[in-house]
């Protein structure tokens, strides 16, 4: 039976990841970017910042670690650029220094070219020591926006995600239970998974407490878009191909006189990409 790290589970964070990943040099100048763009998008000049960013050398980007940092930072960036006036105007031209390395980096790790759980709290919220019976505390390296509500929404979630970490070594014991048919030791199990759900449903509950709804539904939910709001389409010339949810990890629907994805990422980089947004109410 494979063990925890074989999923990338840590027995210690479970999913998230233990601490924040050093950006190989091509992807310097967009985390630098990142870092600075919450004036820039009250600014509305985010956008424009976004343009000129130089080319990323994804053949620079090769380790698991890195190929998330990268995901994580490009779909950060490509939220404030799509939502930086609002739902009001959101942009329908995604630029290709973005778009092309986004959906490159989403196919590789079988994700989602949108800013999504993977992003906003397992590859961007780091457990941190805490004294005992202190509840736990995290570095949350990154924002959408400046709105502190972030802090409670993704810190919340992550301190579920710990709670599953221990549901998840428990299910590795109730695997082998079964293996030996133990029935005893799988009851065992099951009860204190029982308790620990109940642990995250008192978890999740602290979101009401914490979390502002204005905040969330009036400044915070743009950003959090499904890929039921996205299509994407690629323009070379007069040919044009759709890529629509709701299956956009599988990249299901390509139409473009029968090419492939992989021909389609190895086209001249004068392609030009266009992202559309569709708001769906």
């Amino acid at each position: 039976m494979l063990a925890l790290e074989d999923y990338r589970i840590s027995p210690v964070s479970g999913c998230l990841l233990r601490q924040s990943t050093k950006p190989p040099a091509t992807l310097v100048p967009y985390k630098k970017l990142l870092e600075h763009s919450h004036q820039l998008l009250l600014d509305g000049k985010i956008r424009e910042a976004i343009e000129k960013l130089p080319q990323l050398d994804m053949s620079q980007v090769t380790t698991h670690e890195e190929k998330r940092l990268a995901h994580k930072i490009l779909a950060f960036l490509t939220a404030q650029y799509v939502w930086q006036d609002g739902d009001k105007n959101p942009a329908e031209i995604l630029p290709a220094v973005i778009a092309i390395p986004l959906m490159e980096v989403s196919i590789e790790l079988g994700c989602q070219p949108i800013l999504g759980h993977i992003d906003l709290v397992l590859s961007n919220c780091f457990p941190e020591k805490t004294q005992l019976l202190q509840r736990q505390s995290f570095y949350t390296e990154f924002l959408p926006s400046g709105q502190e509500n972030w802090y409670p929404f993704i810190e919340i979630t992550a301190d579920i995600e710990l709670t599953f970490c221990d549901i998840a070594k428990i299910m590795m014991h109730v695997i082998r239970g079964i293996k030996r048919k133990n029935v005893e030791s799988v009851v065992e199990c099951l009860l204190k998974m029982g308790d620990l759900i109940s642990i995250m449903r008192d978890q999740l509950a602290l979101l009401f407490k914490e979390l502002d709804p204005k905040a969330f539904y009036c400044e915070m939910r743009q950003f959090l878009s499904g890929p039921d709001r996205i299509k994407l389409l690629f323009h070379r010339s007069s040919i044009m191909t759709q890529l629509i949810g709701p299956c956009l990890t599988a990249l299901a629907y390509i139409h473009l006189n029968c090419v492939g994805i992989q021909q389609i990422f190895s086209l001249p980089l004068t392609l030009k990409m266009t992202f559309f947004t569709h708001i769906l109410y």
